[in-house]
């Protein structure tokens, strides 16, 4: 994504919008949701649409249990990071 984020975006945005297709949490939902959040910042495509992208992937990873609770802290330090931000 670092690389070309326009183009991951935009791929992100398309998985984005099936997931929400259906209800309930999809599997990798989640992580898609969060790499959305971040292309969406290296785009410049919407600080509050990529900080809601990442609180949704976070609630996705707290109802995942411990299991994901790596995934669930770098969220977090993604949103406290950003929360601030101009």
């Amino acid at each position: 994504m670092q690389r070309q984020p326009s183009a991951a975006r935009r791929l992100l945005e398309r998985a984005v919008t099936i997931y929400d297709a259906d209800e309930g949490m999809q599997p990798l939902e989640s992580e898609t949701r969060f790499s959305l959040a971040r292309a969406l910042l290296l785009t410049k495509g919407g600080r509050t649409r990529a900080l809601s992208e990442a609180r949704r992937a976070a609630d996705g990873f707290r109802a995942a249990g411990e299991g994901k609770s790596k995934e669930l802290a770098e969220v977090q330090a993604f949103l406290a990071k950003h929360r601030g931000a101009p």
